[in-house]
């Protein structure tokens, strides 16, 4: 059986909200937020807050079996519908992920390679993780994302001279339409932690750790986000493309480490990379479900060559992808905020098993 720990899951939650969140959405908030784009994280979060709360309880109502576990065993033909949905919604989100993920290698990093070579790489090291399982995925996870994390602490503390203040002001002059609708961007990035409720089978979930990879990666994100706006301003942040990619490269630790941005990059790919990977298993785990006597391990295969394909069907270029956020966070509510809330009040152990808890 795959088993991982809670500080596995934890941290696995809180990587669905951080790793493809601070690619391009803080720049698409902040030309509406302006210089109050953090409060719009917070708004986003705030929204995404009930789901949690929600999924958790669900998940703590059925120990020992996972969110696609009780849709199957509760509601034997509604419960694959269902089901279904998020097959497609994870799905889109790895199609997704993968095409920004190939894109900011392009541009950034890799122009002269052909985005068709990088994506087959990609797509390989993808396949290869969500092959094994979940349990050499939180084991991954949890070596890369506190490397991540205290990286991301770090780049207050080396940028701390190069805030100014006053890039935030007026401070009190709030635009409550322009927070909204920078929040609408972050919305639906922050809301695939919901990710994290149907993959885990063997643990008795509790409160806390919907709360923990909450607030672990709405933090680290707010902090990249405010240490932007305190180092680019809020007229440069919506004029850059990718905004956090452009903060890590003003660190210079040192003439040795002038470039101290490539270690960074370094650090998030493989946290990006286990995200998309996290989609793929939990597709071919959601179509295991709707098919009993399909292997999960053995579709890994096709449904990662149909994401390739799909991430270059679906998107032409990296301003589709950018545009695909003014619209996503609409259908990514439905799945993400108004199914956890119906499936909470359909969701409920039987009598034999209220008795014994």
């Amino acid at each position: 059986m795959n088993k991982i720990s809670h500080h596995q899951v934890i941290f696995i939650g809180a990587t669905f909200i951080l790793s493809s969140t601070i690619i391009t959405v803080p720049s698409q908030a902040a030309a509406y937020a302006k210089q109050h784009t953090f409060i719009a994280l917070i708004v986003a979060s705030l929204f995404i807050l009930p789901s949690v709360l929600l999924l958790s309880r669900i998940a703590a109502r059925f120990p020992g079996k996972n969110l696609f576990d009780v849709l199957t065993e509760r509601m034997a033909v509604i419960g694959k519908i269902i089901i279904g949905i998020y097959v497609i919604f994870f799905f889109f989100v790895l199609v997704r992920d993968m095409r920004l993920a190939v894109d900011f290698v392009h541009i950034v990093l890799l122009p002269g390679t052909p985005i068709y070579i990088t994506a087959a790489l990609l797509i390989i090291a993808v396949w290869f993780i969500a092959r094994g399982g979940i349990e050499p995925m939180g084991r991954f996870t949890e070596v890369y994302f506190p490397i991540l994390g205290i990286a991301v602490l770090l780049v207050p503390l080396i940028l701390f001279r190069e805030f100014d203040v006053a890039l935030l002001m007026p401070y009190m002059d709030v635009d409550l339409p322009g927070v909204l609708k920078g929040a609408w961007f972050f919305i639906s990035y922050v809301g695939e932690v919901i990710g994290m409720f149907f993959l885990f089978s063997h643990i008795k979930f509790r409160l806390r750790y919907g709360l923990l990879s909450l607030l672990i990666g709405v933090g680290l994100l707010f902090l990249l986000v405010l240490c932007s706006q305190l180092t680019l301003g809020t007229y440069m942040m919506p004029r850059l493309f990718y905004s956090v990619y452009e903060l890590v490269r003003q660190l210079k630790v040192t003439d040795f480490l002038d470039r101290f941005d490539l270690p960074l990059v370094g650090i998030w790919m493989p946290i990006l990379i286990a995200k998309i990977a996290y989609s793929l298993y939990l597709v071919c785990l959601g179509i295991k479900k709707i098919i009993p006597n399909v292997s999960a391990r053995i579709i890994t295969t096709p449904c990662a060559v149909l994401a390739y394909v799909c991430a270059f069907l679906f998107f032409k270029d990296a301003i589709q992808l950018v545009n695909l956020n003014k619209t996503w966070p609409l259908f990514a509510l439905i799945v993400e905020l108004l199914i956890p809330v119906v499936l909470f009040f359909i969701l409920k152990p039987r009598m034999n098993q209220s008795a014994k808890g």
